[in-house]
């Protein structure tokens, strides 16, 4: 009985140590996607992604590879250190209208890219704008409130307003 019960004990340390071993990686692998890692200065930043499609405003700053996948990157106010990164796949990515006309007062300002894809310019001063591009060229002004955070970490969508 007494081999028996090591025998389980043995596997049970060993499913264990397996599990901890992955769960490591994945959240290396979350927190070190393509080279960037949270705590990462913003030059070092800039100079990793140079030759990567790029748009920064208020601390944000977002890119997409030359295969289209995508990263929202937020630097926190005091370090000019990296503090949050999302990653979005270009396989949801859609930049048709019928894409557009999801985007709704109170989304996210990561519900937004990670639907229609990295702004190209912001239009105003004063005012936290960013213009998106569909796929036929027409060009969409989305206009973000910030919901009560001083570093810009929760914008939502106030307006979408097609530019003519």
């Amino acid at each position: 009985m007494k081999k028996e019960l090591k025998g389980k004990k043995i596997v049970a340390a060993a499913l264990i140590i397996l599990l901890s071993v992955v769960a490591i990686g994945a959240t290396v692998w979350l927190f070190c996607y393509d080279g960037l890692y949270l705590g990462m200065k913003y030059s070092d930043f800039a100079t990793a992604v140079e030759e990567d499609l790029r748009f920064d405003i208020v601390g944000y700053s977002f890119y997409e590879k030359k295969n289209g996948d995508g990263m929202l990157v937020h630097f926190d106010n005091d370090s000019n250190s990296i503090d949050e990164i999302k990653y979005y796949p270009r396989l949801f990515l859609d930049k048709s209208k019928d894409r557009f006309s999801e985007i709704e007062p109170g989304m996210s300002l990561y519900e937004v890219i990670s639907l229609v894809g990295v702004p190209t310019k912001t239009m105003t001063f004063g005012m936290l704008t960013m213009v998106f591009s569909a796929d036929d060229g027409t060009e969409y002004c989305i206009y973000f409130s910030n919901v009560g955070s001083a570093d810009y970490k929760d914008l939502s969508v106030s307006a979408v307003i097609i530019l003519d």
